[in-house]
């Protein structure tokens, strides 16, 4: 009996073993991840006519896609806040898009907050991290990262975060 007990914890301890291992890989592919975190300063890159691309002044960097309704929602509670409240009126939007997403120029050309809309190839989002749509990316005065948030931010959490960053 007490063989037959030790075979049955033996399995039953495998068992556990290799669903935690295979649970952990999973987890590892599926979430997201960040390359990039406060205080820090954003990886150089190329938009797609192999200009290099820097930051002037306030940036608020939109990492999205044309068929992201977080995404959309996100812009117009940027595009409100930056209307809505004069300290914040030199901050600029970038809003980043996959190379293969001309359709974000047509969804988001009436906010009148959009510096520029850029078209980055994978090699350029990789270096960016596994980032879901919506990201938000706050620098000020140039490239630095003085904060980062994935997924949407509502008003007043923004609001926050661009006054603690000036």
């Amino acid at each position: 009996m007490r063989k037959r007990a030790a075979i049955h914890t033996a399995i039953l301890g495998i068992l556990i073993i290799f669903s935690i291992a295979t649970a952990t890989a999973f987890l590892r592919h599926s979430r997201f991840y960040s390359n990039l975190s406060p205080g820090q300063d954003l990886p150089a890159f190329n938009d797609l006519g192999g200009n290099p691309v820097s930051l002037n002044g306030n940036s608020i960097i939109l990492i999205g896609r044309s068929g992201c309704p977080f995404c959309f929602e996100q812009m117009e509670i940027l595009d409100k806040l930056l209307a809505k409240e004069p300290m914040f009126r030199e901050w600029k939007i970038i809003l980043v898009a996959p190379q293969n997403d001309r359709e974000v120029f047509e969804k988001y050309k009436g906010f009148s907050s959009i510096g520029k809309i850029l078209l980055l190839d994978s090699h350029a989002f990789s270096r960016l991290g596994k980032l879901p749509s919506p990201t938000l990316i706050i620098c000020k005065s140039g490239e630095r990262i003085s904060s980062l948030f994935m997924g949407l931010v509502n008003y007043s959490n923004l609001k926050s975060a661009l006054v603690t960053a000036q």
